[in-house]
């Protein structure tokens, strides 16, 4: 049997769609659980060097930077990963450049818009942030205003980031955006830990890290912007003709007319693309952070210490789902420029299979041993209740991990609104079971409250898609379990990707 699984994965390799989306998707998740541990270590250096009190002003900071930077970055990000791949694709440069530069302004102005902003505002909070009777709280105005000032670099580095992606560079932009800002931290943490523990450099070296990702960013984005023949090396591999097809919906309709007709997008055309994306990001933030907002009022600090772990345990099964999808959104986005919709379906087949194969030994091991996975985090997190919200919570993540990459695929597509509206429904459902569920449940309401919440997003999605792309998303596993322990003599490989006349 084993042989015969080898024979089937080398015949697997055999489809180029597959090929990249395994040997790109295995690295990027590798490169992740670096990042993953890095973001670890990070934490464990500001609690031993610097204290508990430096490890609550960081995060404090942090959070500023992560909500004000998502609106600094207004969704351009990720329509410039979709242009990038889709313009890439036919060898368009020149629209690449141009639409950079539509971008780079955008996310410029609004960057240092926000940024200043945050600067001058941050001093009347300051009361509210933190405990006036502490001895540094005179200078932590000073240490957010830090962050405040970063949020440029943070929204500029994202935007080249997210260009690199749009280029299938996977490697490049999972250790520029995953690893190297709290790598180069921790660097600045001990150096400056050698000189003195004063809280300042808490923020500042996190600060210095973002800066540095950002300046490696944009070097690798100009470097390739000069050299398209290193830039574009992933693209054009083959030479399939156009299927064509129309799309079901005005909105895909559209952005798919101006990718094939290939005419140079305005500011307008750029924010009313990003927009939705933007909004579908921001509000997945909110309702994973409003479920501890909810359960703070309701329970005690210790109740939602477990909370908290029990969610971000459970999602270090999703990393190979995110490191997937950084290969695949580009290669969606590159076969829906082409209206490519043989090329399209292979993508979205192998994508789903490699997910399913990826993240569900980590679901398992979490169902099978909760408690002992809980126990990683310490024995006060390993009681009755702790484990049940650790196991319905897993069991929401499920739904993610089976439905495949739907929200990528709707953006990559022109169905962003799409994303924004079952994005919205999600915090709708998920605010409403919270606060009704915690006064009666405590952890295990808001548990509830959060797995159904991520099925419907994600089951909603995937019908969406399946109703009016005519795409399955969700992958069927005995099929190829079926192939592998029948007896029936297996074919020749076909690259599905190939359109009919070449097969």
């Amino acid at each position: 049997m084993i042989r015969k699984i080898t024979k089937k994965f080398r015949r697997k390799l055999k489809d180029q769609d597959f090929k990249e989306i395994f040997s790109k998707g295995i690295s990027g998740t590798a490169i992740s659980l670096v990042g993953r541990f890095s973001g670890y270590l990070l934490l464990m250096v500001i609690g031993w060097v610097y204290g508990q009190e430096a490890m609550g002003v960081y995060t404090v900071g942090l959070s500023i930077l992560s909500i004000v930077g998502i609106f600094g970055r207004f969704g351009v990000d990720m329509a410039m990963s979709r242009f990038v791949a889709q313009y890439g694709g036919s060898g368009r440069w020149d629209l690449i450049r141009h639409t950079y530069s539509v971008a780079f302004r955008i996310v410029f102005f609004l960057g240092l818009f926000l940024s200043a902003a945050t600067f001058f505002i941050v001093p009347y909070f300051t009361d509210n942030l933190f405990d006036t009777s502490s001895p540094n709280y005179d200078q932590y105005t000073f240490f957010m205003q830090i962050f405040a000032v970063t949020i440029l670099f943070y929204v500029l580095g994202g935007l080249s980031e997210e260009c690199i992606k749009g280029l299938k560079k996977t490697r490049q932009y999972s250790w520029i955006s995953q690893t190297i800002n709290q790598v180069a931290a921790i660097a600045f943490l001990l150096l400056f830990g050698l000189f003195s523990k004063d809280e300042l450099w808490v923020n500042l070296s996190y600060c210095l890290g973002v800066f540095v990702a950002f300046a490696i960013a944009q070097y690798y984005w100009i470097y390739y912007l000069k050299h398209p023949e290193v830039g574009g090396s992933e693209f054009g591999r083959k030479k399939d003709k156009k299927e064509k097809k129309p799309a079901k919906d005005n909105a895909a309709a559209a952005v798919l007319a101006v990718a094939q007709q290939e005419q140079p997008i305005n500011t307008g055309e750029m924010l009313k693309l990003s927009a939705p994306m933007m909004m579908a990001k921001y509000l997945t933030m909110i309702y994973t952070w409003l479920d501890i907002l909810i359960l703070a009022w309701y329970a005690p600090e210790a109740m939602v210490s477990i909370y908290r772990v029990a969610t971000r345990l459970t999602s270090l099964s999703t990393i190979p789902l995110v490191s997937i999808n950084s290969i695949a959104g580009p290669k969606f986005a590159e076969a829906f420029g082409k209206n490519d919709q043989r090329s399209l379906r292979n993508n979205v087949k192998q994508a789903t299979r490699m997910i399913f194969w990826t993240c569900i030994p980590i679901l398992a091991i979490f169902l099978i041993f909760p408690k002992f996975s809980m126990w990683t985090f310490g024995k006060d997190f390993t009681g009755s209740e702790a484990v049940t919200v650790f196991v319905i919570v897993s069991l929401g993540q499920a739904a993610n991990i089976l439905t495949g990459p739907v929200t990528v695929l709707l953006n990559m597509t022109g169905r962003q609104n799409v994303t924004m509206y079952y994005a919205l429904a999600t915090v709708v459902i998920d605010v409403s079971l919270n606060l009704i569920l915690i006064p009666i449940y405590g952890i295990i309401g808001a548990a509830i409250a959060t797995a159904v919440a991520r099925t419907v997003l994600n089951v909603g999605c995937a019908l969406q898609i399946y109703f009016t792309m005519g795409i399955s998303t969700i992958y069927n596993p005995f099929a190829d379990l079926w192939s592998v322990f029948s007896k029936k003599k297996m074919q020749p490989v076909i690259n599905e990707s190939k359109n009919e006349e070449e097969i």
